[in-house]
């Protein structure tokens, strides 16, 4: 099995929209969030993830929440959710979110496509790469080629 395990913000809402985006207003818990979406990203992913027989999981601190309010809009199914660990003393997110994915892939092959930077130094060594992706502009080809060729190598 190979993952490729996907963030939200940063990632699929980036900062700055490009054509084709369109925006959403997401309420989870009552929290209102203007969220920048675009299909085209999604369908980029999509077809990855047939490319390279990987299942995609939400790895994210939007957690269950991405289902409801990321993946409709965008056309993606539902999809599991990587249960972010507890937040130890002086650790940053990044690292939080690398253990986690750590843990969830096993010994399975996997990209993650993410915004932050430490990702990558925590998954040195291991069966993973993390996809860095600018949180200005969001998911794009580039970072599907990246990652396609680590899955199919």
């Amino acid at each position: 099995m190979k993952y490729i395990f996907l963030d939200v913000d940063g990632v699929l809402n980036p900062n700055l929209g490009s054509e084709g985006s369109f925006k959403v207003v997401a309420k989870p818990n009552g929290l209102s969030f203007n969220l920048i979406l675009n299909k085209r990203q999604a369908n980029l992913v999509l077809k990855l993830v047939e490319d390279t027989g990987s299942e995609l999981v939400w790895a994210t601190t939007w957690e269950h929440h991405a289902n409801e309010w990321i993946g409709p809009p965008l056309g993606l199914p539902e999809l599991p959710v990587v249960k972010l660990a507890e937040r130890k003393f002086n650790e940053n997110l990044g690292s939080v979110k690398a253990r986690s994915v750590l843990a969830y892939a096993g010994d399975s092959k996997f990209v993650y496509f993410d915004d932050e930077y430490n990702i990558g130094y925590c998954l040195e060594g291991t069966n993973g790469r993390h996809v860095y992706v600018d949180p200005m502009y969001g998911l794009v080809l580039r970072h599907i080629v990246e990652a396609e060729a680590y899955l199919k190598s």
